[in-house]
């Protein structure tokens, strides 16, 4: 089997705020040799696979924070021009160019909610009527898998409850009822292939079977908007769980601009496991559900509707029976962390403890500290969150670092040192601020880490630690 002998890597070696791409012609010693270069607003590139050269680009308006899609023609012109264009609010992204060279695969939400799967001509820009747009009014596309020759559409899928499979080649839905009928799965959405040789003949597949699957639930907003929502109980429950209460640990998903999905989670499992309850919300502002969900979380972090949702989210659960009112903890990692310290602070009579993990407390603080990387995306972010940047009221009305003093509840804090986003000396100046005023706080500092706890040591560490603060603070207890 031949092995690659070339590479095409991004990095913002020449320019610390911009990533260029660079190819690698000989992977034995690894030399760079500058490919194209950013021209200081394209956020993301893309590689046409038949040539090996870099033929697509994703550009930010750094005015209006739209999105552009630029191309060249051929392989060997230096010429970009803008092919499709995304206004502020909508959604979508360049696929792959067709074979016939004249077409490529993109989605988008113009026209629509949420995001499908159009064949765009690459000479007119417009949309190719013969071929008709996939996608699904509940959630926007996810997956797509072209054909390795004729690149045409075989399979996509959708994901807004469970992940759902469309099938477009009868081979390829074959092979997939042959995977079904092989493996220790009941529906052909809880089969993924990871990879493929490059003839296609071996594939790596994973089955997320599971005999103590989530309880999908639709909680109501206060607004009445309808969240899809996770419930994971301890197995042993599972019989009759609607008669039996266990503590709950509300989990946030970070972003705040992502998703929790239905299938396996180690943090669910490994809490689920030591007898709590886990609840899953895709709040406002999560993406997948279409642009109007999105939109509906600009303007709304901290005392907002997306932590309004999180809030009503977990009153539900205590008016259904599902857990005490006394015995929740609010726990997340990066804007999970930002929603558990606003929901320590603003709803101090909700929480019985929280755990946040680099997690921000100064919005504007945030902003301030974006890495130049990041550049290119920061004024999305002022216009997704708010103009914290120029508005101090603001910042001081979303910004749990100012109402530290109602922090009633325990709260276990970690930080990687070498965090480039949420910086080691804002979460320590929470730790001085509630111990100032005798508040329960324990802190835990990892040299090593950055944005996230990834090394296994550390993780071992930090889970040991979560464990025992919530035995002490929140212990399990039968009705």
């Amino acid at each position: 089997m031949l092995l690659p002998t070339e590479l095409l890597v991004a990095t913002n070696a020449r320019n610390s705020s911009l990533f260029d791409m660079y190819r690698c012609s000989n992977i034995d010693t690894a030399e760079l040799t500058l490919d194209t270069i950013n021209p200081g607003d394209v956020i993301a590139w893309g590689v046409d696979p038949t040539t090996f050269k870099v033929r697509q680009a994703l550009a930010r308006n750094q005015t209006d924070s739209s999105t552009i899609i630029r191309i060249r023609d051929t392989k060997n012109t230096t010429e970009w021009r803008d092919l499709y264009h995304y206004p502020y609010g909508e959604l979508g992204n360049f696929l792959a160019f067709c074979d016939d060279g004249a077409s490529c695969w993109i989605t988008s939400s113009r026209g629509r909610d949420t995001t499908a799967l159009l064949r765009l001509n690459i000479t007119t820009k417009e949309c190719i009527t013969e071929t008709t747009p996939i996608y699904d009014e509940r959630c926007d596309i996810g997956e797509v898998v072209l054909n390795k020759n004729s690149r045409s559409v075989s399979m996509a899928s959708f994901h807004y409850e469970k992940r759902e499979l469309m099938f477009f080649d009868s081979v390829m839905k074959r092979h997939f009822k042959i995977l079904l009928q092989q493996g220790p799965v009941q529906t052909l959405g809880e089969i993924k292939v990871l990879s493929k040789t490059r003839d296609e003949t071996l594939w790596l597949v994973s089955y997320e079977a599971s005999d103590a699957p989530p309880i999908l639930l639709f909680t109501m907003a206060r607004d009445g908007l309808r969240l899809v929502a996770y419930l994971t109980r301890p197995n042993s429950s599972r019989s009759h769980c609607a008669k039996t209460k266990y503590p709950l640990v509300l989990l946030v998903h970070g972003g705040p601009w992502e998703r929790d999905y239905f299938g396996f989670h180690s943090i669910v499992q490994w809490l689920s496991n030591r007898g709590y309850a886990v609840l899953q919300v895709n709040y406002r502002g999560s993406s997948g559900y279409g642009k109007q969900f999105l939109l509906k979380g600009d303007g709304q972090w901290g005392v907002g509707s997306m932590q309004q949702d999180l809030t009503d989210s977990v009153q539900w659960c205590i008016d259904t029976g599902i857990t005490w009112r006394d015995t929740v903890c609010i726990f997340g990692a990066s804007y999970g962390g930002y929603a558990c310290l606003s929901g320590l602070a603003f709803t101090p009579d909700l929480f019985k403890c929280g755990v946040a993990i680099n997690g921000p407390s100064n919005v504007k603080r945030l902003i301030d500290s974006i890495p130049t990387y990041w550049q290119p995306l920061r004024n999305t972010m002022i216009r997704r969150i708010g103009p914290v940047n120029k508005d101090e009221d603001l910042n001081r009305k979303i910004s749990p670092y100012y109402h530290l003093d109602k922090i009633v509840a325990p709260l276990f804090l970690a930080q990687g040192a070498n965090d480039p986003r949420v910086r080691r000396n804002e979460t320590e100046r929470i730790v001085s601020a509630m111990n100032s005023h005798n508040a329960n706080v324990e802190y835990v500092l990892y040299p090593n880490e950055g944005h996230s706890i990834l090394r296994p040591s550390n993780r071992e560490d930090l889970f040991e630690r979560i464990e025992l603060f919530l035995a002490q603070h929140m212990p399990v207890r039968n009705e």
